[in-house]
């Protein structure tokens, strides 16, 4: 019972519209106060200031039986509205609270003029269709909304905002519409579970998991349904029901190890699963796939024998460091099985041959498998692969650090001072002795040798204290260094001129230039290595340029005398040419620039550009000749190059290429193979004229002029018609000028040119060609 006297006690607490609207509501419960009621209305009145408080006082101030008060607030509410959804909120409170259904209809009506967004039109839709009870406005809002909604999120979003504002029962409803875009057993496991969600609705949801049970034609398809039932309903009965059924559509073994998910993931059910997996093994390649399987296996069935038997699989099917390191340690984290694990890092050692991925893959056996000795194995193959001075001082460390085995420490630093380049490699190397192996038998030599290799004051300071550091007894030694420092710090202004040239040497022709002056002022080999080395290392960074690496060549021969880095520089240049024409040059550098083997290294680019014509597609004969033309003129070796020209020859080409050809051999002194290639030329030609042209280019080409003569009267009888004749007769003038020979070939045309045209151009011919001299044949 609300008495005026106890709700006067809570009106100082009133601090909105809203308040007085409750308050006064319970003054119109019994016993009924209309007066206090009112008053705490017009107070609620006065406090308003947006729609829903004007909404809330007029919805009490019904209660008054004074339709006119409340009317009037109604009204205040309308014009405070601003916003489609405020529009609503009146309109709504209208129609389920008075006989004005035309002004709620007119509210919702401007406020679905003034919505933008979906989640307004359904908004408002729900308030036409539940409290206007207008279907056909309902249906036309909604319309709005499901023409911009394409998925099961847009409708759960727009559903989420329906439920927000009050009206779940139009939500649910509107949601049904979601089913038409569901697209395959995921969607529907989201929708089922969205509807548990949001209506607390499991028989809904379990309709919807029950429908899509006809759609499931995988093992895969009833697993994924299985598990919504398992995680929505939580029914293990029907999870059950729909794994047998997963059972009876498995064939492939994708299907069996979708099964065997299915049994594991949602029943435990290990004999189940474990005979899945094994029906599966046969038909899966996905190694990713399979690592997945063996770790699940391992860790979480407990089958240690089918897991190696899966991993087993796995290294069948690895290549490469990356992916056998990967399979070594899933198989320590799955099975914590050192030895297997170790025998995969041994095995796919074996088929490695990059010195980094031995290295890093022994550093596993050493520091992941404590593995010691099988690590030394396999850093020991990297050691036999190694040909780079940094990577032997890597070596070191790894070795040094996971094994500490001093013995092969030792080779490494022996191997590593034979690589060494200069005094900074070498004094690396003595560093590395002394810390290592404490030996100054052998550190001394590897000393020595950086002392005599110095090429600034800073080098030869270092090798100093270098001799004062592991010798300090050697009195006699120490003194001789001093001298040499006191005599290069003497030459100092000229090598600080030569390296400042150096700092500023930003491009490759700077360095060359610096070298050259370096010898011809200081004629100092070692520092002239140091700046080819740079020069070598700019040249790599920028990328193959032909004349770049031939520049190298050049100086590194003239300079330093040294024949094995001349040849692998040009070995790396024959290898990255793309054309002949670049081959032939590193070919006539090798023999130009290194006298005693350039044929032989010559012959050798030349045999690998040769592989390369027989690999491609699209090798033409010129291909061939071109190869064939630069072996014999730079190694004279008449062999290889009648070989190739056979090669040019199986290719084939028209008659100027067999003119050509025949003009090779000839050269080669295969008159024989010279003669049968100029034949083809011939046999090529379909016309006097073209014969002409092919004999006029022997000519030109050969020495053979007799058998050439030979040649063109042999090809007289190919052609029958008395003008074809003609003009091959004219051919004798012009190409041998041979007037006896030309004077009876025509003599034996006369009269074999029947008509008129052609006996004219006869008569034209040979006035041109004799003039006078065939006066007297008549017409």
């Amino acid at each position: 019972m609300a008495l005026k006297e106890t709700l006067e006690s809570r009106e100082s607490d009133c601090t909105s519209a809203q308040d007085y609207a409750a308050l006064a509501s319970e003054a119109l419960t019994d016993p009924v106060d209309k007066e206090y009621a009112r008053y705490l209305l017009d107070q609620g009145e006065t406090a308003a200031q947006m729609p829903p408080d004007y909404v809330a006082v007029a919805e009490v101030a019904l209660g008054l039986d004074e339709p006119d008060y409340a009317m009037g607030i109604y009204e205040q509410a309308e014009e405070m509205c601003f916003d489609a959804l405020e529009f609503a909120a009146v309109g709504r409170s209208l129609a389920a609270n008075t006989t004005q259904k035309e002004k709620a209809k007119e509210l919702l009506q401007r406020a679905a003029e003034t919505a933008s967004k979906p989640e307004e039109y359904l908004v408002i839709s729900g308030f036409a269709g539940n409290d206007l009870k207008d279907d056909a406005l309902a249906a036309e809002l909604l319309s709005k909304v499901d023409a911009n909604a394409k998925s099961l999120t847009d409708y759960t979003k727009l559903v989420k905002s329906l439920i927000d504002a009050g009206d779940a029962v139009s939500a649910k409803r509107f949601f049904r519409k979601a089913e038409r875009y569901l697209n395959g057993i995921g969607d529907t496991l989201n929708y089922a579970e969205q509807i548990k969600q949001l209506f607390d609705d499991q028989d809904g949801a379990r309709s919807i998991l029950e429908e899509a049970e006809s759609s499931c034609q995988f093992p895969k398809d009833f697993a994924q349904l299985a598990s919504g039932f398992k995680r929505i309903l939580g029914d293990e009965a029907q999870v059950k029901n729909l794994m047998q059924q997963a059972a009876d559509f498995a064939m492939t073994g994708e299907e069996q190890l979708d099964l065997g998910n299915g049994y594991w993931d949602l029943l435990q059910d290990k004999a189940a699963a474990l005979e899945a997996f094994q029906k599966a093994l046969p038909d899966l390649n996905d190694k990713a796939a399979l690592l997945t399987l063996g770790t699940k296996i391992a860790k979480q069935i407990g089958d240690a024998e089918l897991a190696k038997k899966i991993f087993t699989k796995v290294e069948q099917k690895s290549s490469g460091t990356v992916e056998l390191r990967k399979l070594a340690q899933t198989v320590l984290e799955a099975t914590d099985d050192r030895s297997y694990a170790a025998d995969i890092y041994l095995r796919a050692s074996e088929t490695m041959d990059q010195p980094n991925d031995l290295i890093s893959l022994a550093g596993d056996l050493a520091k992941q498998l404590d593995e010691k000795a099988k690590a030394t194995e396999v850093y020991r193959k990297a050691f036999s692969k190694l040909n780079d001075f940094g990577q032997y001082l890597k070596l070191l460390e790894q070795v040094e650090n996971n094994t500490a085995d001093k013995g092969f420490g030792r080779e490494i630093l022996a191997r590593a001072a034979e690589q060494a380049s200069g005094t900074p490699d070498l004094l690396q190397v003595c560093k590395q002795v002394m810390a290592i192996l404490n030996d100054t038998e052998m550190c001394r030599p590897l000393l020595q040798s950086a002392e005599a290799q110095v090429t600034s004051v800073g080098e030869m300071k270092n090798v100093l204290q270098a001799v004062g550091e592991h010798f300090p007894e050697d009195s006699e030694w120490l003194a001789l260094a001093q001298e040499k420092l006191a005599l290069r710090e003497a030459n100092q202004a000229k090598y600080a001129t030569f390296q400042k040239r150096e700092i500023s040497a930003d491009n490759f022709i700077k360095l060359m230039q610096l070298t050259d002056d370096v010898m011809a002022e200081l004629n100092d080999v070692h520092y002239a290595r140091k700046l080819l080395d740079s020069a070598e290392k700019m040249m790599n960074e920028q990328g193959f340029e032909l004349n770049r690496a031939t520049t190298l060549v050049k100086a590194v021969a003239t300079h330093l005398k040294d024949n094995d880095w001349s040849k692998k520089l040009l070995a790396s240049m024959a290898k990255q040419c793309r054309s002949f024409a670049s081959v032939r040059s590193v070919a006539q550098s090798a023999i130009q620039y290194l006298p005693a083997e350039g044929k032989a290294l010559a012959a050798t680019y030349y045999q690998q550009w040769e592989e390369q014509l027989k690999a491609a597609d699209d090798t033409s004969g010129y291909d061939w000749t071109k190869l064939a033309a630069a072996v014999h003129q730079d190694t004279a070796d008449v062999a290889v190059a009648g070989r190739l020209l056979q090669s040019a020859g199986e290719a084939g080409g028209d008659r100027f290429f067999w003119a050509h050809l025949g003009d090779l051999a000839g050269r080669l002194g295969d008159s024989d193979q010279a003669k049968a290639f100029f034949g083809k030329a011939l046999a090529a030609c379909t016309n006097p004229l073209q014969v002409r042209q092919v004999i006029g280019r022997l000519l030109t080409t050969s020495a053979d002029a007799d058998g050439i003569r030979e040649l063109y009267a042999h090809v007289r009888e190919r052609f029958a018609e008395p003008r074809q004749q003609l003009v091959w007769a004219e051919g004798i003038l012009e190409l041998f000028d041979d007037h006896n020979w030309a004077k009876r070939e025509f003599d034996g045309l006369t009269g074999k040119l029947t008509s008129q045209v052609d006996r004219e151009i006869f008569e034209t011919s040979r006035r041109l060609k004799f003039g006078d001299r065939l006066r007297g044949h008549g017409h």
